[in-house]
Parts: C-alpha cells; sequence; structure tokens
C-alpha cells in the first residue's frame, strides 16, 4: 500500500519522467528477502527498519551491481524515508544522515572524486560564491549547468528537495535530489538578497548577489585550484557514473 501510494502520490505527481523506473526500483527493494525470511515488501512501512534497507544495499553490492545503481536506490529510499514521515506513514525516518547507507554512499563518492585533505584546501582556497557551487557539486552530484541554472522555484526546503529540470540536464529529464543536511545550511546562507528577503523564486541559486544568473566559474575554479595545489587546473567538472570530477595537470 505504501509503496504504491508513493509511486502515485511523489513520483508521477511530480511530473518524473522516470516515474516507471523509481517503480522498477521499488519493486525490486520489496522482492528482497529479509533476514526473518519474508519479502521486505510483506512488511508494513512501519516495520522496516534501517538495518533492513542496509542489508539490502550490501545485496545490490554482493551481486556486482555498479556504484551508480546502488546510489540511484540509495536517493530513492531516502526520498521514501522522508516522504512517509511526512504523510504519516512514520514518525521517525526509514534512515537517518548518519545511516551506514548514506555514509557509505559519501564516503566511496568522496574517495572517487578526491584525495585525502583536497576537499578542505580547495574551500579554503575558493570565494564564496564557489564554496557554495562546491559543497552542492560534492552532496549532488550535479553539473556546473545544472547548478548554475538552478532556481529558487525548484528548491523546497520543506520537502527537502531540489527539483533540476529537464531543459538543463544532459539526459532530459527531470531529476528530483534529496537536500542534505550539509546543502540545507549553505541554501538557507544563500536565500535571501542583500535586502534581508527571500529571493522571489526566478531567481538563481547560485546567481550573483541579487539572483541574476552566473554563466561561468571557470576562471574562480582555476584560481582557487592554483592557491590549493599549485598547479594548473584542467575543467572536467561534469556529472559521472553519479559523480563529481575534478581533472588538473601537473
Amino acid at each position: 500500500m505504501f509503496a504504491l501510494r508513493f509511486i502515485e502520490r511523489y513520483s508521477k505527481d511530480r511530473g518524473k519522467a522516470s516515474w516507471q523506473d523509481d517503480a522498477y526500483m521499488v519493486n525490486r527493494l520489496g522482492s528482497f528477502q529479509t533476514i526473518d525470511g519474508r519479502l521486505l515488501g510483506e512488511n508494513a512501512v512501519q516495520q522496516v527498519t534501517e538495518d533492513d534497507l542496509e542489508a539490502f544495499i550490501k545485496h545490490l553490492t554482493t551481486l556486482g551491481r555498479a556504484s551508480s545503481t546502488r546510489n540511484h536506490y540509495v536517493q530513492l529510499i531516502r526520498a521514501m524515508s522522508r516522504w512517509a514521515v511526512k504523510k504519516g506513514f512514520r514518525q521517525t525516518p526509514l534512515v537517518g544522515d548518519d545511516s551506514d547507507v548514506i555514509r557509505r554512499r559519501k564516503e566511496a563518492q568522496r574517495h572517487r572524486r578526491l584525495d585525502p585533505g583536497e576537499e578542505d584546501r580547495l574551500l579554503r582556497a575558493a570565494e564564496r560564491h564557489l564554496q557554495a557551487l562546491i559543497v552542492a557539486a560534492l552532496e549532488t552530484c550535479c553539473r556546473e549547468g545544472e547548478l548554475l541554472t538552478l532556481q529558487w522555484g525548484d528548491v523546497s526546503l520543506t520537502r527537502g528537495e531540489i527539483l533540476v529540470r529537464a531543459e538543463n540536464t544532459k539526459d532530459r529529464e527531470n531529476r528530483i535530489i534529496p537536500i542534505s543536511d550539509r546543502l540545507r545550511k549553505v541554501l538557507e546562507m544563500r536565500r535571501n538578497s542583500p535586502a534581508g528577503v527571500p529571493f522571489p523564486a526566478s531567481a538563481y541559486v547560485f546567481g550573483d548577489e541579487i539572483g541574476r544568473r552566473v554563466h561561468k566559474v571557470r576562471r574562480a575554479w582555476q584560481t582557487a585550484v592554483l592557491r590549493a595545489h599549485r598547479h594548473r587546473p584542467v575543467w572536467i567538472w561534469k556529472k559521472k557514473s553519479g559523480r563529481t570530477v575534478r581533472g588538473s595537470r601537473g
């Protein structure tokens, strides 16, 4: 019952072009056999535990599923978790930000993207606007263009979601991305204009100080990399198998 409502009321109602992918993943999740021998989908959502979901993600790893596939399931689980609480199906989330499911995903992504300490050095070397973009890229795996075209009308701090519109994506499909605690802090800091009032829906989240679109940040990026690492950077900020990549030329 919960799974069907989630697909109808969450995936379809939000106009997700990929709602059928969500339905497929929900069915796969429901057919997973838990440690007590029951299928996960046979349990009421109130009975589903974080341990069950962690076991499912481990199962995907055992099957040799790609990290990008596992990340899609993690994003779906997080979306279901928030929606279950919001709609009163559960009083507590299915998984928390400190869950092994979430932590392993973030640690694996950061290990692939950045050398130890590299993120801190980049953030210290970057000016404020670029700092916000770096954090957003790490937390969402969005491309540079997807972040620079993001408008406040597509950000819901209440639902904890960002809508990346199809016209701004390479694959021409809408994507709904959960807002992590770290990203929420960045968004809250950028929410208001210099006058102290929230930006209108048409303003750009990672725009200039009055919400106008910023088209490129390559020069700021190059400067930050030079300051942090003393080498000439090559811009490779793009989505690749669910991760953000930074390249450089020594």
